[in-house]
């Protein structure tokens, strides 16, 4: 019986050799853009709250009261157009895509990755040689976000674990540490908090 997500595209997951590339499965991905969105959030909340402010206080008011004082829809989105509600919300929502895209793609042109990405290992590479992707590639990749994030990133992983926005800039998301390192690590810690720093040896 053929697993149900099939249909949607999705192809089952195969035992990674030993040689090669490891590329980044979809709970990490995940993972690693949780922690982006959260630094995001910490970092441009304030900004994006005082754009909204400043975009918004340019409404027409007298047309926003009368919007809200309309009996039928039709009348209230007239109103509400009139003030100019829709395109200061559409120009607020572009300026705050844009700066988005000047911190992930400023992140990915100096580091090749992002800070969750990092954070697991994970570094993006083209799909056809694995090396550094060219600077417009970052640029296309953050494009092919929007219309991929209706699909929620999922549809085309295959075995290569490629998005839709993979595709379209010609990407891969592949691990940069070797297979169990994470767990070297916490074994290594694990020995540090209970002999002390001597102990920190290197851990087979």
């Amino acid at each position: 019986m053929k697993p149900i997500w099939l249909p949607f595209g999705l192809k089952p997951k195969e035992p990674l050799a030993d040689e090669g590339p490891r590329y980044a499965d979809l709970y990490e991905r995940g993972m690693a853009a949780a922690v982006d969105i959260t630094l995001l959030f910490m970092l441009l909340e304030k900004l994006f709250n005082y754009l909204t402010t400043r975009f918004y206080q340019q409404a027409d008011t007298e047309q926003l009261v009368e919007a809200g004082q309309a009996i039928s829809t039709a009348t209230a989105l007239e109103h509400a157009w009139a003030a100019g509600l829709p395109q200061l919300w559409m120009l607020n929502a572009l300026l705050q895509v844009v700066i988005l895209g000047a911190f992930v793609v400023g992140c990915q042109l100096v580091w090749n990755t992002t800070p969750g990405k990092w954070l697991l290992g994970l570094s993006i590479r083209r799909s056809k040689d694995l090396e550094l992707p060219e600077r417009w590639r970052y640029i296309l990749r953050f494009i092919a976000y929007i219309p991929c994030a209706f699909l929620f990133f999922l549809i085309s992983f295959n075995k290569k674990r490629r998005g839709f926005h993979d595709r379209i800039a010609g990407t891969v998301v592949i691990h940069t540490r070797p297979k169990g390192w994470y767990w070297v690590q916490v074994k290594r810690g694990y020995r540090r908090l209970r002999h002390g720093p001597a102990s920190a040896t290197p851990v087979e």
